[in-house]
């Protein structure tokens, strides 16, 4: 259209060197990874493509600079392009044979470092599924635990029922999560004891690189099942993994989901703030976790005799001020406890810290006497609110 095919020579020329550099690239991606279909037929120095790949792309921007950038544009754009087209190849592409490298080579990098990362936390659940049915009604708060960076893992017990209906239950609930950008896997265990498959699943998923910090379940409104949930908490406890007990509100179900209340216990005598906050941090974290998700309002409430009131509202601010809580609302309630469930601002979802020896009656009663949904919280001793 120009009538000067010299005009456009440079640009075409830019692909041509592309595709070389590419080929250089690839070859020496495949070389550092050591993988086993990377098997030339004739031996390749690896200073070769490295020169292939810094000359190429050296080239391009001697001969021009402009058509080198608009060159690279269109090959990223068609990039995205087809991989958001998510074509099938038979032996699959050099993408995952380098994602897979560069998760082990992490994997490894991780193992060495200390354990105790508080400052990269995240959500990490673990979701015992005796029925389909109740994980659906549990789909939004969990996936609100999570989003966006956390992680779930749905292990179905299926016990004597036909495992065809628990897998094809799991697999779409597990679809449904990825959809909402959530990492999730799924199995099955085969087993009429839903306690042993639970802390045996627990304990072998440790070993794993996603390895489970939070151990998700419902507390039913019967009192069949007490006995089998309080021994799974007290050894989830003892194997350092936290712990989410979720009692539903069968009338006002999750609310609006636009409050979450905090309770933490009062400090008498001593307020003065430390980093051992007790069995405060995953609650905090995770009314944090669904303040963000749900764009909710936050309170942290305690409950004190009146002369103590102003060291409380000092406490609160405190340790909202240095966990870099800013909008959330301290709040202090004056008289007994129970009292106070009832009295308090409120919320569409109260947590409150698990006791050491927890009686599930008196965890019920909150539901009714909040008016809300409840999750009981238990650290695991490896997060921390201050970090």
């Amino acid at each position: 259209m120009v009538r000067d095919l010299n005009t456009i020579a440079p640009l075409i020329t830019m692909f041509f060197l592309i595709t070389y550099m590419m080929v250089n690239l690839v070859v020496l991606i495949e070389q550092k990874m050591d993988m086993i279909s990377f098997r030339p037929t004739f031996p390749v120095p690896k200073i070769v493509p490295i020169i292939g790949t810094v000359g190429c792309l050296f080239t391009m921007f001697v001969i021009n600079p402009v058509f080198g950038l608009v060159a690279l544009g269109i090959v990223i754009a068609s990039y995205f392009y087809l991989t958001n087209r998510t074509l099938k190849v038979p032996y699959g592409d050099m993408r995952s044979g380098l994602f897979v490298s560069l998760a082990e080579w992490a994997a490894k990098k991780v193992s060495l470092l200390p354990e105790n990362n508080e400052r990269a936390w995240k959500a990490n659940l673990f979701v015992p599924v005796r029925s389909a049915r109740e994980l659906r009604g549990n789909f939004s708060l969990i996936r609100n635990l999570v989003y966006p960076k956390g992680s779930i893992k749905l292990v179905g017990i299926n016990g004597s029922k036909d495992m065809g209906e628990m897998r094809d239950s799991l697999m779409n609930l597990s679809h449904a999560f990825s959809k909402e950008n959530v990492y999730t896997r799924w199995s099955i265990i085969n087993s009429d004891n839903f306690k042993e498959a639970v802390l045996n699943s627990l304990q072998t998923l440790q070993g794993t690189f996603f390895k489970p910090n939070i151990l998700f379940l419902r507390l039913p409104h019967h009192t069949n099942e007490d006995d089998e949930i309080l021994s799974i908490i007290q050894e989830a406890r003892a194997g350092q993994i936290g712990v989410h007990l979720y009692a539903e509100d069968r009338v006002a179900q999750l609310g609006r989901s636009a409050s979450v209340n905090v309770w933490i216990r009062e400090r008498t005598p001593n307020w003065d703030l430390s980093m051992d906050l007790g069995n405060v941090d995953l609650a905090l974290l995770t009314a944090y976790k669904l303040k963000v998700n749900w764009k909710a309002e936050m309170r942290v409430i305690t409950v004190v005799e009146e002369s103590e009131v102003e060291n409380a509202y000092s406490y609160i601010e405190n340790l909202l001020d240095i966990a870099r809580l800013k909008d959330a609302i301290p709040h202090v309630e004056i008289g007994t406890f129970e009292e106070a469930l009832s009295t308090a601002p409120q919320a569409d979802v109260d947590l409150f810290g698990i006791p050491d020896d927890p009686d599930l009656n008196i965890l019920r009663s909150y539901v009714e006497l909040t008016k809300s949904a409840c999750v009981f919280v238990a650290d695991s001793g490896r997060e921390n609110i201050l970090a």
